[in-house]
């Protein structure tokens, strides 16, 4: 959990995971406009599925973001 309360980036979005994963995480960006991503390949084929959403932090504090996008959800 330490690799996540370490980036300013998740902790503005609110984002951790404390349980074992099998996707890469990003979240490029900074504290007031972020694309979180994850990447994973499950069936190790060398063709990867990717989880996508761009946001951004309103004034208020309020989280706004786009819809989920997803490509190849089963790699």
């Amino acid at each position: 959990m330490a690799q996540w309360e370490a980036s300013s980036a998740w902790i503005a979005i609110g984002f951790s995971l404390n349980t074992p994963h099998y996707d890469q995480y990003a979240s490029p960006g900074g504290d007031n406009a972020f694309t979180a991503r994850a990447v994973g390949n499950l069936d190790g084929d060398a063709q990867y599925s990717t989880f996508e959403r761009v946001g951004s932090r309103l004034a208020g504090g309020e989280l706004q973001s786009s819809a989920l996008t997803i490509s190849r959800e089963l790699e």
